[in-house]
């Protein structure tokens, strides 16, 4: 029940609930929206290679380093660039607060579940028709949208940053997500699109 209310309150008061949630410090919280991310997130291999369960459970664990990894790297890039621009706040008041700006990710794997769901596999989205592509792109730009506020709750209520600081930590952090997957695409061997 409280995971509605976090929802909730995300919606009509992110800025609130992100202030209050930095001063309790509750782990618990902020964890459910990751874990949920992860498990709805996981269902894709299990349509993609049904009858392979070392392949789902391969997936379920990177899946899992992924985004707990990502997410504490994020945690980290926030502080450093918080410590930077002398935002008084801690690197475990980032953690409990960040973990809610999952949600958005959460809404999109549940729609990216749902439409799979639904739609006969090979058939691409765009082929269902002009208003299913526009509810699909309305929808995902909503939760971008959303995933913004976010952040810019974040930055005004756990950092207590001015707007050009904030836009100072976003270039910042630009720099340094652009470099994260750089890195990581040459690890791995993906090919980074460049325009």
């Amino acid at each position: 029940m409280r995971f509605f209310q976090n929802f909730r309150q995300l919606i009509n008061h992110p800025d609130t609930f992100l202030t209050e949630r930095a001063e309790q410090e509750n782990w618990v919280e902020v964890l459910i929206p990751i874990v949920l991310t992860i498990l709805v997130l996981a269902v894709f291999p299990i349509r993609i290679a049904w009858g392979s369960p070392l392949k789902i459970l391969g997936s379920l664990f990177l899946l899992t380093f992924l985004i707990s990894g990502t997410y504490l790297l994020s945690c980290l890039a926030l502080y450093l660039v918080g410590r930077l621009l002398h935002s008084e706040v801690t690197y475990r008041q980032i953690i409990t607060t960040w973990g809610f700006s999952y949600y958005p990710l959460l809404g999109l794997g549940l729609f990216l579940v749902i439409s799979h769901a639904l739609v006969p596999e090979g058939v691409p989205l765009f082929e269902l028709g002009v208003f299913f592509t526009l509810l699909t792109v309305t929808f995902m730009i909503s939760l971008l949208l959303w995933k913004i506020v976010l952040y810019f709750a974040e930055m005004r209520a756990v950092f207590r940053l001015t707007i050009l600081q904030t836009l100072l930590a976003s270039v910042m952090i630009s720099v340094l997500f652009i470099l994260f997957w750089i890195v990581v695409g040459s690890l791995s061997g993906m090919q980074i699109p460049t325009v």
